[in-house]
């Protein structure tokens, strides 16, 4: 066959498919012929997904070049959606302009993108997000393949870049977060547009070769480079900054010497990508802004250079670890702008200076507010102003002589505004005095502020709102619409800066609707909503779409618990939902506002909690108020139970002393507080001299003494608490020797007194240390009775030889702790009446942990945050050092020992203790942290799997409910978002997990007899990769439907429950086309997006009760293929294919597929032959 001959047919048969399966692709819009309409996409908060590397795009690719290599069916006449838009998320560490070598953002970084068509109408916002390692790309690469979107009018819009369309298009990523700097990382460039900032692009895209960016017809647009800025670090700068003593232009003195000097202005007319940033004629000198710089010591100056030769990504993080160094940084010096917008900064030294190799600068403007600018210095980072010269930079390329002792043309490109985005509040009105009002965010710094131009889908002025300076709701620019508009009319608000659209957003106007919610009634899912009240695009409030539900709260008698906070369940559609109170309404910027117990109290997120009274259930009626201002009721159950925490026999809803050491050997009172004891006291003196007070020693573990009283005592001695301490004391000299036993004094302490027992000691002889015991005839050979150890300190306590006595020392307490949670303190009680000088050590207490004697805890005291686990009951040892304090009287030491258990840190309380390294969890530590409260881990922390039980046998026939079927599932893990699945059951019947999630239920009718095996199991999201979705090991039973009365079943020439014919395919039903007479046809259902295109839309259930099954996308095809309702519905199909005896639309599908392969072969063969 010749070439001309291949060319031919092979443009026949493409020609042949393309008609064939076009008019299947007719028959596939069901008989309204209407598409859904697009849903989601209003806010980033619900941006559609379109990633083309992730696989949620419409045209996915595997590699790079795919973007240019593989190219799509774009368009309505055959495609399933739009163009690719590709390129790179960068902070501009290394240029301003369109290159390789800037730092990728932080991996999964999330980048939007929204387009308005040349009618005016403003496209959903779509997402994807920067992916590294990405074959044959640089790491920050994203692509979206964007899918149609289509209106409330049901019109589809495709992406198609090019002159002929121009449609106009934004693409941006949302300031963020740096983990290492904690400062934001904002976008100061795209290179889709000539701008410095994401603009509303609407030039036809001729000028990208230019900015980097390049563009085929209908095709891609590739290389949009997004470039940000990091904003500067506080540890960036020294604490105190000078002032410069240099002025600008002093370049024929010796003052140039050390200097920086350059120009300060506002970008607002950008510069081409390719050329960085100049001082255009539009550009405004930056008068009075401050420029900052700083310079690194010396000591400081290698550490950088070495820094400059690792990856680019580490250098922050490098440069902050340097920094921890306080004198790193040498100086900060700062200047003012002239009228010029130019500076000029001198540093101190030649070797501050570093011939400008180490520096970093930014720009405040005269309110001290930080701005973004295009320079040298875009993120936290020292080098040289001129270091990437080879590449743009703003203005003249910056210069230092070869001696390199002084900096010219270091300029910066302030950057006017960033983040600025225009949102409206209302997507579609249905009335004439509903106000649609636009919201700004980001941060602009324009003194005139910014512009909204409202204007109708032919491109007049409907309304100018100027001199717009905060973010936020913009209520005096609000719209209604105007006399005059008919339905369907669109209303587009632009926002720009100075003449320069940055970003678009637009209304239609249509009509009717019975309850007045503002909702069409073919979209209203809540009927009958009161007047007056707020909606959602379904027509519900808040509180009518969404019921709370709580989960049981496991707590004790007498303790405050607090249960966790409310999950919502969309009442709306069939799957239960775990939605927090914050993240609700279609843009998941509704929320409980309010919540208000009829016990206790409750948090902002609607954690409810009380102090249980009883055991058993203790439920708590909840009243939800939401943002709308509508409420329901719901209720939070606490079950309680009675325990006893600190071990002493008392419950705790009885224990006022919660804490009583658990090592504690005494006895405790009816409250459960540690009774203290008490040491016996003898008084001693000598005639004719005061006597010392005595102490007696309380151990007292749960502080409840209150007083210390004594009766009649000799010689006027009375009992004083204070301070913590009871004292034996009297003011009276004794004038004769005395000795008496059986003195009393009373301690008394909440729920009860001790008594200490003791006596009286006066002697007649000379006691000059007053311990009662007489001073020695011979002081060099002291006998019985008298003292041997002169010097005692006053109110010490002495044996018979007046030495000081040794001190008492109890047990070490038991000490349990977390790594990384300071522990409560403990305490080793040591008595001290010798009043002896008392230090404390031990060599093995966990690391974090330290030991020291503190006199008014009576004891030695451990505390501190433990660093590393100890195993349970692990012994430690307690040393107190005693030296006595008078004289002749020998030092010692007295161990005592205890145990002590260090446990991992546990943050989510599952048994599992916390990895170490959190980016890479070891064998035992918690892989999955965040398990619900009471989940059910495994050895490595995460949710156990669910599982299904037992599946009793369905039974039924056709064209009667089947009597429902519980499965019961095992989901002891807490695992959310489970979804049931079922295999070989028979035609009508569903399955769905229940309210509660603990059984997946089989129902329906069933439409086809059925014997066999059935297969249940359940998918759930990953606890390790939420991204990814398991499947649970399935369990097995028997479905025995059989043929009904009433001759039910789709077989073929038999009727359906309606009376129309029908027909199977091997997989079930399948509606075939026919031409019924004198039938009116059933209500179609709301049909669902295309398979493969992305829109968003909610699927209506098909005729098996669940969505419909995902289906790969084919060529011709552009309407959404109709389901198969409940009752069988046969659209109307032209007769010439409805008496044909096959399943037309599949055969046409089959037909046109079969002649699409022949046209390729013809083609590529007809190319070969040209080539040969």
């Amino acid at each position: 066959m010749t070439k001309a001959a291949l060319a031919y047919v092979g443009a026949a048969s493409l020609v042949f498919s393309t008609l064939v399966a076009g008019t299947a692709g007719a028959f596939a819009t069901g008989p309204t012929g209407a598409i859904a309409p697009t849903i989601g996409g209003r806010t980033i908060d619900d941006a559609i997904p379109a990633d083309a590397i992730a696989g949620t795009g419409v045209c996915n690719i595997s590699k790079w070049s795919d973007i240019t290599g593989s190219l799509c069916r774009t368009g309505a006449d055959g495609g399933v959606g739009g163009a690719r838009v590709a390129g790179h998320a960068v902070v501009l560490s290394h240029s301003t302009a369109v290159k390789a070598g800037n730092t990728a953002v932080p991996e999964g970084t999330k980048v939007y993108l929204r387009w308005t068509d040349k009618d005016g109408k403003t496209s959903p916002i779509y997402v994807t997000q920067t992916h590294n390692g990405f074959k044959g790309a640089r790491d920050g690469a994203y692509v979206f393949s964007i899918p149609r979107w289509v209106d409330s009018s049901s019109t589809p819009h495709y992406f198609l870049p090019g002159v002929k369309n121009q449609p106009k298009i934004k693409i941006w990523f949302e300031p963020y977060t740096d983990a290492v700097t904690g400062k934001q990382v904002v976008m100061t460039r795209d290179a889709l547009s000539r701008w410095g900032n994401p603009s509303l692009v609407d030039t036809g895209y001729r000028d990208q070769n230019k900015t980097g960016a390049t563009y085929l017809d209908l095709q891609y647009i590739n290389n949009v480079m997004l470039g940000g800025y990091q904003m500067p670090a506080k540890y960036m700068t020294a604490d105190i900054q000078k002032e410069s003593t240099s002025t600008w232009g002093q370049w024929d003195s010796s003052d140039k010497r050390n200097s920086v000097q350059g120009t300060v202005w506002i970008e607002n007319t950008g510069s081409l990508g390719g050329s960085g940033p100049i001082f255009d004629s539009k550009d405004t000198a930056a008068q009075n802004f401050r420029v900052v710089m700083s310079a690194l010591a010396p000591q400081c100056q290698k550490q950088a250079a070495d820094i400059a030769k690792k990856p680019a990504g580490d250098w922050t993080k490098l440069t902050k670890e340097m920094l921890k160094d306080s004198k790193c940084i040498a100086e900060t010096v700062y200047a003012t702008t002239d009228a010029q917008g130019r500076y000029s900064i001198k540093f101190s030294s030649d070797q501050v200076f570093n011939h400008g190799k180490t520096l970093y600068g930014y720009v405040e403007d005269p309110q001290g507010r930080v701005l973004p600018s295009y320079s040298m210095f875009s993120d936290n980072v020292f080098n040289s102003p001129d270091q990437n010269a080879g590449m743009a930079a703003p203005g003249a390329v910056p210069y230092t002589p070869s001696a390199g002792n002084y900096y010219n043309n270091v300029h910066f490109a302030v950057v006017p505004y960033y983040g600025l985005g225009l949102t409206l509040d209302k997507h579609e009105v249905n009335n004439k005095i509903t106000p649609v009002t636009p919201s700004l965010s980001g941060h602009s710094f324009s003194p005139a502020g910014n512009t909204i131009i409202w204007t109708d889908e032919d491109g007049t002025r409907v309304k100018v709102c100027k001199g717009i300076t905060a973010s936020g709701t913009v209520n005096d620019c609000a719209l209604t619409v105007p006399d005059g508009a008919t339905s369907g009319d669109v209303f587009a608000a632009t926002l720009y800066y100075g003449d320069n659209a940055v970003d678009a957003d637009s209304f239609v106007y249509v009509v009717g609707d019975t309850d007045g919610d503002g909702v069409p009634d073919d979209k209203d899912k809540c009927e009958k909503t009161p007047d007056g009240a707020t909606v959602d695009e379904d027509g519900c409030t808040l509180a009518q779409r969404y019921q709370p539900n709580y989960r049981d709260t496991e707590a004790k008698v007498g303790q405050k618990a607090t249960s966790e906070p409310p999950t919502f369940d969309d009442a709306t559609t069939s799957e239960v939902e775990h939605l927090p109170y914050n993240g609700l309404g279609k843009d998941r910027k509704g929320s409980a506002t309010l919540f208000k117990p009829g016990d206790g109290t409750a948090a902002q997120n609607g954690a409810i909690t009380i102090t249980p009274a009883k055991e058993g259930s203790n439920p708590v009626s909840v009243t939800v108020t939401y943002s709308d201002g509508t409420s329901v009721d719901t209720t939070a159950n606490f079950i309680a139970t009675d325990g006893d925490e600190d071990g002493d026999g008392v419950p705790d809803s009885k224990d006022k002393c919660s804490n009583t050491p658990k090592d504690y050997q005494g006895q405790v009172t009816a409250d459960g507080c540690a009774i203290p004891t008490v040491s016996d006291f003898t008084v001693r003196g000598t005639v004719g001299k005061p006597i010392n007070p005595a102490q007696i020693v309380i151990i007292d573990p749960d502080h409840i003494v209150t007083n210390c009283t004594s009766g009649e005592l000799p010689l006027g001695l009375t009992a004083k608490w204070e301070k913590g301490t009871c004292m034996v004391s009297t003011a009276t000299h004794p004038d004769k020797a005395l000795n008496q036993d059986g003195l009393t004094v009373e301690v008394t302490y909440q729920g009860g007194t001790a008594t200490s027992h003791g006596s009286v000691a006066i002697a007649d002889k000379p006691d000059g240390d007053g311990d009662g015991v007489p001073d020695p005839q011979d002081p060099n050979h002291p006998g019985a009775g008298e003292d041997h150890c002169p010097g005692t300190p006053d109110g010490a306590k002495v044996d018979d030889n007046g030495c000081s006595v040794v001190p008492t020392v109890g047990p070490a307490p038991t000490i349990t702790g977390t790594v990384g949670d300071p522990i409560t303190p403990a305490v080793v009680p040591v008595a001290n009446p010798g009043k002896a000088k008392i230090t404390c050590e031990s060599k093995d207490l966990p690391a974090g942990l330290s030991i020291a004697y503190d006199e008014a805890k009576h004891g030695c005291v451990i505390s501190g945050t433990p660093t590393v686990k100890v195993p349970a009951d692990t012994t430690y040892t307690v040393t107190v050092n005693y030296t006595p304090q008078d004289e002749n009287n020998s030092a010692g030491k007295i161990d005592t020992t205890g145990n002590v258990t260090i446990k991992g840190k546990d943050s989510d309380g599952d048994g599992v203790d916390d990895p170490e390294d959190p980016n890479h969890p070891g064998a035992g530590e918690d892989h999955c942290p965040g398990t619900p409260e009471g989940a059910k881990v495994d050895a490595n922390g995460c949710p156990v799997a669910p599982t299904v039980g037992t599946v009793p046998d369905v039974n039924g026939e056709t064209g009667k409910p089947v009597t429902p079927v519980e499965i019961p599932v095992d989901n002891s893990g807490k695992i959310t978002k489970l979804e049931c699945h079922a295999e070989g059951l028979a035609a009508g019947l569903t399955i769905k997990l229940n309210q509660d999630g603990t059984a997946c239920v089989i129902s329906g009718t069933p439409t086809q007899p059925k014997t066999g095996d059935i297969k249940v199991s359940v998918t759930y999201p990953d606890p390790q990769n939420p991204e990814k979705t398991k499947t649970s090991e399935p369990s097995t039973g028997k479905v025995n439907i059989t043929k009904g009365d009433n001759g039910g079943g789709n077989t073929p020439g038999g009727n359906t429950p309606g009376g129309i014919p029908g027909g199977t395919t091997p997989d079930g039903p399948f509606p075939v086309p026919v031409a019924p007479e004198n039938i009116t046809p059933n209500p179609s259902p709301e049909l669902p997006p295309v398979a493969g295109v992305q829109e968003h839309a909610q699927p209506a259930p098909n005729a098996n009760g669940g969505k419909q099954a995902p289906q790969p996308p084919v060529a011709g095809v552009t309407a959404t293929p109709s389901l198969v309702p409940a009752a069988p519905y046969q659209p109307k199909m032209p007769i010439a294919l409805a008496h044909t005896g096959v399943n037309s639309v599949p055969f046409s599908l089959a037909v046109a597929a079969l002649l699409l392969g022949l046209g390729a072969c013809f083609s590529l063969r007809s190319r070969k032959l040209d080539q040969d």
